[in-house]
């Protein structure tokens, strides 16, 4: 797994590490250009029988993929459409099965199993059947076998994946992190190049804070795609302890904290949290999907609270659907619940997805 102190020197800057390793990028792009255009070729992929929207992004890192995951789904809900949200539950017990977590009426014991991201889904998006593992198809199959009068299926994390057919691609497009240092993997912060894009019907902007400015590299990429594009941000809208209860964001104004955090952009946290003013002392920061499973990791967590002499450790709720098993922490942790809103034309946005389902529709 990649470090984030890796990412920032070599994948988001250039550096004498990602020239060298520029050559193997090339050769990976070549293989990974060469992989679409088979699939095109030969017209392989699934086509499922109710509409796939694709939520994606074309980074290594997080880019806000879940969170908007949650913000399309109860927007959907709320124009009364049936809709349903496959996630692959990465290193998950479950990711190598296809598991119904949770369904209309609440989430399943095996949603503990799921693995981080989906845990979230589930938590939060109550109502909404989610599947979990990584065989799309035997998702969706599932997923219609089970709920026959689905309008769509919202595949979340899946622009690389190609054996289902979409017929909604949305990139998230994160502000903080921008393209990296312009390579793809292994030199740089790309999972495939920007040529892929080409076919992206919507992107999303995901600005940490509304007045953010969009970098340059995200600016000069729009203006060459005739696309749909959307801004949004996070808005926090609650800070709670381990026993569920709400506290006042000003309990941690002034006052001096731990962050902790193992996700794919910690700064987009960090930029959330300072929003409150508090006297950030230290950014722990592991890589994305961190376990907590290491007794050394977490007595260490504790001992620099306890040296910096903070009263809490805040941490995403991301990292909590982890960290709530591990009873040491229940006294230290506060959890940032946040929300990812459109600051552009949300209207506009629904109107081109349920185009989408009803042409769709129309043509089975």
């Amino acid at each position: 797994m990649i470090s984030h102190r890796t990412i920032q020197k070599h994948l988001l800057h250039r550096s004498i590490v990602s020239y060298c390793l520029y050559p193997l990028s090339i050769l990976f792009s070549f293989l990974l250009v060469c992989r679409r255009s088979f699939y095109k070729l030969f017209n392989l992929g699934y086509r499922a029988p109710v509409c796939i929207i694709s939520i994606g992004n074309i980074t290594v890192g997080g880019s806000g993929k879940t969170p908007f995951t949650i913000y399309l789904a109860e927007l959907l809900c709320r124009y009364n459409l049936n809709i349903a949200v496959s996630h692959r539950g990465y290193k998950s017990a479950l990711e190598n099965m296809t598991t119904v977590i949770s369904d209309l009426h609440g989430l399943f014991d095996l949603s503990e199993l799921a693995g981080d991201e989906s845990k979230l889904l589930a938590k939060r998006l109550k109502g909404i059947p989610i599947v979990v593992g990584k065989n799309r198809v035997q998702a969706i199959k599932k997923l219609v076998q089970i709920y026959p009068k689905l309008d769509c299926i919202i595949l979340d994390d899946s622009l690389q994946h190609l054996k289902v057919k979409h017929d909604v691609d949305i990139v998230i497009l994160n502000n903080n992190m921008g393209l990296g240092n312009g390579f793809v993997l292994p030199a740089g912060y790309l999972r495939e190049p920007v040529s892929v894009l080409d076919k992206t019907d919507i992107f999303i902007v995901n600005k940490a804070s509304p007045d953010d400015l969009i970098k340059s590299d995200l600016s000069n990429l729009l203006v060459n795609k005739s696309k749909s594009v959307f801004y949004g941000a996070y808005s926090s809208i609650e800070l709670y302890n381990t026993k569920k209860q709400s506290m006042p964001f000003s309990e941690i104004a002034d006052k001096p904290i731990i962050l902790l955090s193992g996700i794919g952009n910690p700064q987009n946290f960090a930029d959330t949290i300072n929003q409150f003013k508090p006297k950030v002392i230290k950014h722990i920061v592991y890589p994305d999907h961190f376990s907590y499973e290491s007794i050394s990791v977490r007595k260490s967590i504790l001992q620099e609270a306890k040296k910096k002499q903070v009263q809490w450790i805040v941490t995403t709720e991301k990292d909590y659907t982890k960290l709530k098993h591990f009873s040491e922490f229940s006294d230290f942790l506060l959890v940032l619940k946040i929300n990812f809103a459109l600051t552009s034309d949300e209207n506009a946005l629904l109107s081109f997805i349920i185009d989408k389902i009803n042409h769709f529709s129309q043509t089975i």
